[in-house]
C-alpha cells in the first residue's frame, strides 16, 4: 500500500492513478492511498512524478497505520489492505 502526496498538479497525478486501474482512496485533493505491486520508485515513475512529466510529489510505502480518519477510509483500508502485509 502506498501514499502519494502531490505537491504540484494533483489533477494530472489523479488521472495517472486512474490509468493504473486500481481502487484508490483520495484523502484530500492532493493525497491518495492506493495498492500497487512494485516499489515506490516504480510507482513514482508510472505516475509521472519521478521525472516531473505530470507533476511532483512524494510516494511512500505504508508498512502500518494508526490514527483518526473518516469511517469510510477505515472501511476502505480494511477491504484493500494487502492480506499478506
Amino acid at each position: 500500500m502506498f501514499m502519494v502526496a502531490v505537491t504540484k498538479n494533483p489533477e494530472a497525478i489523479e488521472r495517472a492513478i486512474e490509468e493504473l486501474k486500481v481502487h484508490y482512496y483520495d484523502l484530500k485533493p492532493d493525497l491518495f492511498v492506493l495498492p500497487y505491486e512494485g516499489t515506490a520508485r516504480e510507482l513514482a515513475e508510472k505516475l509521472g512524478i519521478r521525472g516531473g512529466e505530470r507533476g511532483s510529489g512524494l510516494v511512500v510505502l505504508i508498512g502500518g497505520y494508526s490514527g483518526r480518519a473518516p469511517t469510510d477510509f477505515w472501511e476502505w483500508l480494511k477491504i484493500n489492505w494487502p492480506k499478506d502485509a
